[in-house]
């Protein structure tokens, strides 16, 4: 037997990164023929080099830099279909035995949000300016696998407009403004991760500044970055990881009177576990008055790796008894699956 260990991951978001690897008996020398479906991309290759091109999906593989180990990253497609099955192949030959072949299947994914439903008028019942009542929603279902990620964006001429909510806001940035104390601390004290905490640092000035806005693709990019970057350095330094940790609580419960009514946001954070659509700015409120008033605009939809799928347009009046705020996450009904 030549081979060891083959790995190929059984599924993969649609765009992403799938890596994987063959082990084999290392005193054998070996060579390894290559097939794989069009809608993958060869980006990088580990302990080797591709050598003869069979054709466009088609390689054979002799020359490693330690014998025993390959390792192939791909990129995958974004389909049309939001679920689809690729193939790849290994035969793997020795001198004087049997040639292996190793065929493994990936299941490529992506979310795939549908407007169920959308009522043409929202009626609303209030009790001191604060939302008691909503008549209807935007119904979204997710029938497709995987997280998606979703905002409203509403266009320059709409009536109603997205807006910060005065007391959670307030909090949100009070506690920044003492965070961002302790990071310049921890800069000084941890100097070898100067850069990745300045980073973190001018994205949380940015976003601090920009809360009324649904975070474009280029943002979430470079926020996913940013996340993996610490989550590899808290998984290296617990010394680190443990300051921070005390950093955060310290500036969160220094400014936890400043909160109030947050019960529908609770309940709205819980809910995220069953979901699989996650609202961006879900605190943000569309302001209601007396005068019926009309929202124009358009739902926008992303995956976890920022990918942007075609917006949803939407268009619909909004009457209320008294002048009063809708947090947008109470504005949608979601469901997942067909």
């Amino acid at each position: 037997m030549i081979i060891k260990k083959a790995f190929v991951p059984s599924n993969c978001l649609q765009g992403g990164k799938l890596v994987t690897y063959l082990l084999w008996d290392k005193t054998k020398e070996i060579k390894i023929i290559l097939k794989f479906s069009k809608s993958l991309d060869i980006i990088e290759v580990y302990n080797g080099e591709l050598g003869v091109k069979l054709s466009d999906n088609h390689f054979e593989i002799t020359k490693f830099e330690s014998n025993g180990y390959l390792g192939i990253a791909f990129k995958t497609m974004i389909f049309t279909e939001y679920k689809k099955t690729e193939e790849i192949t290994f035969e793997i030959s020795a001198e004087g035995e049997e040639p292996e072949i190793v065929n493994k299947s990936v299941f490529l994914f992506r979310p795939e949000v549908k407007l169920q439903h959308f009522p043409s008028l929202i009626t609303l019942e209030s009790n001191n300016k604060k939302l008691t009542k909503i008549t209807d929603g935007i119904h979204l279902n997710n029938i497709g696998d995987g997280m998606a990620v979703i905002g409203m964006k509403p266009y320059d001429n709409s009536q109603i407009q997205l807006h910060e909510p005065e007391n959670i806001y307030k909090f949100l940035k009070s506690i920044w403004e003492d965070l961002i104390g302790s990071l310049e601390n921890l800069k000084q004290k941890f100097p070898e991760y100067d850069d990745a905490f300045s980073e973190y640092i001018d994205f949380g000035n940015y976003i601090v500044t920009h809360l009324d806005e649904i975070l474009d693709m280029e943002m979430m990019t470079r926020h996913k970055k940013l996340n993996d970057t610490f989550e590899n350095i808290f998984l290296s330094n617990m010394e680190l990881t443990e300051q921070y940790i005390e950093c955060v609580s310290t500036a969160y419960l220094k400014n936890y009177h400043l909160i109030t009514n947050i019960e529908n946001f609770v309940n709205y954070l819980k809910s995220i576990e069953n979901n699989k659509i996650l609202i961006v700015n879900p605190l943000l409120v569309l302001r209601a008055t007396k005068t019926l008033k009309r929202f124009e605009g358009e739902i926008l939809i992303f995956d976890l790796n920022g990918h942007k799928y075609p917006p949803i347009p939407l268009s619909f009046e909004v009457n209320c008894d008294d002048d009063c705020e809708i947090p947008m996450h109470q504005i949608f009904v979601i469901k997942n699956g067909a």
